[in-house]
C-alpha cells in the first residue's frame, strides 16, 4: 500500500523526520504549498524545519525533529485538509436557483437536431 501513497511525488526532495522515541521517517515531498511541506504522512511548517542540498539527487532534503505530539498533531493536519476537501465535494449550493440562460444554447442544440 505504500509503494502506491509514495509514487505521487514528482519531486526529488525528501523530508527526513525524526520523533523524541527515536524513530525517523524518511518520505517523498508531495508539494510545497503556503509555507507547508506536504507528505504521504503528514503535513508540516516549512520554517521549523533544517533545509540541507542533496548533492547525488539534486533535491533539497528538509529535516524536523518532532516531539511524539509534534508529529501526531502534523498526521491530524493532513487528515484534517482531507476532510476538509472532502466536505467541500459535497456542498452543493441549492437555495440557488437555475440559471436558464446557461441553458438556451444546449435546448436550441437539441431543437435543431429534432426539426432537422
Amino acid at each position: 500500500m505504500l509503494a502506491k501513497v509514495f509514487t505521487k511525488s514528482k519531486t526529488k526532495h525528501k523530508v527526513i523526520v525524526i520523533t523524541d522515541q527515536g524513530h525517523m521517517q524518511i518520505l517523498p515531498l508531495y508539494q510545497d504549498k503556503d509555507g507547508k511541506l506536504e507528505t504521504a504522512t503528514g503535513m508540516y511548517p516549512k520554517n521549523e524545519c533544517q533545509t540541507f542540498l542533496n548533492e547525488l539527487d539534486g533535491g533539497l532534503v528538509y529535516t524536523y525533529h518532532l516531539t511524539h505530539d509534534a508529529y501526531v498533531e502534523a498526521q491530524q493536519l493532513k487528515n484534517l485538509q482531507k476532510s476538509v476537501v472532502l466536505g467541500k465535494i459535497f456542498k452543493f449550493d441549492t437555495k440557488s436557483k437555475g440559471d436558464f440562460m446557461a441553458l438556451l444554447p444546449w435546448i436550441g442544440f437539441f431543437l435543431v437536431i429534432m426539426f432537422k
